[in-house]
């Protein structure tokens, strides 16, 4: 039983199961529910009185429910981050005393909006998980900004029950995300592109889409990674370190990826599989790292071991607990 299984909390999502794209924001809930006690609510639909509760959680998807206004395009848009109060449930929260945790959501866009609502809820903690979105943001009243990386779900990506060894996985290499180079400069698609000349040579799987139709959630997704020796990734939006790193590491399979300072979270050859783009961008030695990985299992052991580290310092279940400990352990 956890520390924490009588603390009661109030935390605002939506249905964020069926939701391809949503691992990470299911899995801060799940990570809520299985060691406190918790009510989910809607944010808005009609909520209990905050003051019955120990803590309030709102969840990623809260913010963008609640900047939901009808004719918004014809407001000015230096007014939208004030307009928090026409929700008499947001005032409520507003007023209360119950500590509160905000998850902001996609730091890299609309940072005005999320910065108004921070300042109008006045959170003891707003939870930012990219890195560099942190100057863009300023201090909310009374709290405090804390980055805390995309964590991974331990309970659900977790190594294979029997080892896998490299030679008995079905793809040496896999490769399955969405585009975005509106964030990154395109170097995710021009890895993937780079990546397209390993087919014939050895078993790949690789997938691009624009709006993420090619994902897979829960266990197939799961096995997917299981059955990849190296999992290509890159960069996300702001330089962050997207939760399909932590993800592969947490199933056994370390990542391959562009060469980044990645939040200074992840070390090359330690944490990932490191290429260099070259000069014309064009990854000159993606062959020889996938060589070098399959051929060496000194190396193979090295990085697994590291990512497993990483994985456990960064599972989101360590991370609630630390959430918990500088908010309610403080009152």
């Amino acid at each position: 039983m956890s520390e924490w299984s009588k603390l009661k909390v109030l935390y605002l999502t939506d249905d964020r199961e069926s939701y391809s794209r949503g691992n990470y924001y299911v899995a801060y809930q799940r990570a809520f529910v299985r060691q406190t006690t918790v009510t989910l609510a809607h944010p808005l639909e009609p909520l209990p009185d905050p003051a019955g509760f120990d803590l309030v959680v709102f969840g990623h998807a809260s913010i963008e429910h609640y900047g939901r206004i009808r004719g918004a395009q014809y407001i000015p848009p230096r007014l939208l981050p004030h307009l928090w109060w026409r929700r008499s449930s947001l005032r409520a929260l507003r007023r209360t005393r119950t500590p509160k945790i905000v998850f902001t959501k996609n730091d890299y866009k609309k940072q005005e909006i999320k910065d108004g609502f921070l300042q109008y809820v006045r959170p003891q903690i707003a939870v930012i998980q990219h890195r560099n979105a942190i100057p863009l943001y300023k201090t909310p009243p009374g709290g405090r900004l804390q980055w805390v990386p995309f964590g991974v779900d331990t309970e659900m990506f977790s190594p294979p029950a029997d080892p896998i060894p490299v030679s008995a996985r079905s793809f040496v290499l896999g490769f399955r995300a969405s585009t975005n180079g509106k964030w990154n400069g395109d170097v995710r698609e021009r890895f993937y592109n780079a990546l397209h000349r390993l087919e014939g040579r050895m078993p790949v799987a690789l997938s691009l889409d624009t709006r993420g139709r090619n994902f897979l959630v829960g266990q197939p997704y799961v096995d997917w990674i299981r059955s990849c020796a190296l999992l290509g990734n890159s960069v996300s939006a702001l330089g962050a370190v997207g939760p399909k790193f932590l993800e592969a590491m947490a199933c056994d399979t370390p990542p391959i990826a562009p060469t980044h300072a990645y939040e200074d979270l992840l070390r090359p050859h330690e944490h990932y599989v490191p290429v260099d783009p070259g000069e014309h961008g064009t990854f000159p030695g993606l062959e020889a790292a996938v060589e070098r990985y399959v051929s060496d299992p000194a190396y193979q052991q090295q990085l697994r071991h590291h990512g497993l580290e990483l994985v456990r310092a960064h599972s989101v279940y360590e991370h609630v607990r630390g959430l918990l400990r500088d908010t309610v352990s403080r009152r």
